[in-house]
């Protein structure tokens, strides 16, 4: 029998499987994550030469996710159809892999993402051992463990979809003058794209404010980020709705920031002469505005959406002069001259 697997010496042959047309598949890579080696097969005739109709020379390798890994177990459809399951590292950490294979070696794109398909369990994974059901369903067996523990864990997956996509994190966080949205998720298969959806504490319907299109591939832990550029004053609530090509849609948890531009709002020129103006104020939400002399008599009366307001000062005497903002049930105060 000719040597499928060279390189280097961490590269191993680690499973067995026989066709129903006696050809043998030999499933392996490597157990380093520091190595560049993926998934690695080679198909033999019954004579034992390599299969020149397999792969590229009888040898097919797969790097998941552009990391390493090694293949534990393989199982073989009744159409001759390769299941290879193992374990994929991703950024050094062990993850379930298992990846499906046509009769020329060609991964199966009506499996999984691109016919792969990869899970951790929130700690480092590894798969020894698959089998497929009567109902042509895929058991992937092995352990996961931290520090302190192992655990038994057994995987199961439909015949042509992995499992559905699963929200890891959702986080809002506050910047300058916009929140910052982050969210991490797992099994991301058929998924089309993510409604970024937001209420305030005044209104509980969510209104969608972006739309986030798919990566088109599941790294696991993969990120996705968008920023809200026109928060409310006071509490913003976020939510994700997750939408397949199908239509099928789930929802992430709901997420909040508090939202104070107290500070922010900004006058200019002051001292001023013939205009004044007032900037930071937050889009789309109606702002009650007026202009005090020191005595508290108010001199001018205004209201606005928009995030910038101009007032006419031409025709108030010289002297101080003070600008008030409602907001939300919230006042903002601030002095100018007018000179």
């Amino acid at each position: 029998m000719e040597t499928a697997f060279s390189g280097s010496s961490d590269n191993t042959g680690t499973s067995l499987a026989i066709q129903n047309d006696s050809k043998i598949i030999l499933g392996g890579g490597s157990y380093d994550p520091y190595l560049s080696s993926g998934f690695k097969l080679a198909r033999y005739n019954p004579d034992g030469s390599l299969d020149q109709n397999f792969g590229t020379g009888g040898l097919v390798t797969v790097n998941i996710y552009n990391e390493n890994g090694i293949i534990t177990s393989i199982n073989i459809e009744s159409d001759n159809k390769i299941i290879a399951s193992g374990i994929s590292y991703f950024t050094f950490i062990g993850h379930f892999a298992t990846a499906r294979y046509n009769t020329n070696g060609t991964l199966d794109s009506s499996f999984g993402v691109g016919g792969v398909a990869s899970f951790n369990f929130d700690r480092y994974s590894e798969s020894y051992a698959s089998a497929i059901q009567a109902d042509q369903k895929i058991l992937v067996a092995g352990n996961s463990w931290s520090y302190s523990y192992k655990a038994p864990i057994i995987l199961r997956y439909n015949n042509d979809v992995v499992l559905p996509l699963t929200f890891l994190s959702f986080t809002a966080t506050k910047q300058t003058n916009t929140v910052l949205l982050n969210w991490q998720i797992s099994n991301e298969s058929s998924n089309n794209y993510f409604s970024v959806q937001r209420s305030n504490a005044n209104n509980k319907e969510f209104v969608e404010i972006n739309k986030v299109y798919s990566k088109g591939y599941s790294l696991p832990g993969q990120s996705y980020t968008t920023t809200d550029t026109k928060p409310f004053q006071g509490w913003n609530y976020y939510r994700l709705k997750q939408v397949d090509n199908d239509g099928k849609s789930n929802y992430s948890h709901v997420t909040s920031v508090l939202f104070d531009n107290n500070g922010t709002m900004v006058l200019y020129p002051n001292p001023t002469d013939d205009f004044i103006y007032i900037d930071g104020l937050q889009e789309g939400v109606k702002s009650d505005l007026f202009i005090t002399d020191v005595n508290g008599k108010k001199v001018a009366i205004a209201n606005t959406t928009q995030s910038m307001y101009k007032f006419n000062t031409k025709n108030l005497p010289n002297g101080i002069y003070y600008i008030t903002v409602i907001e939300n049930g919230k006042t903002l105060k601030r002095k100018f001259i007018k000179q």
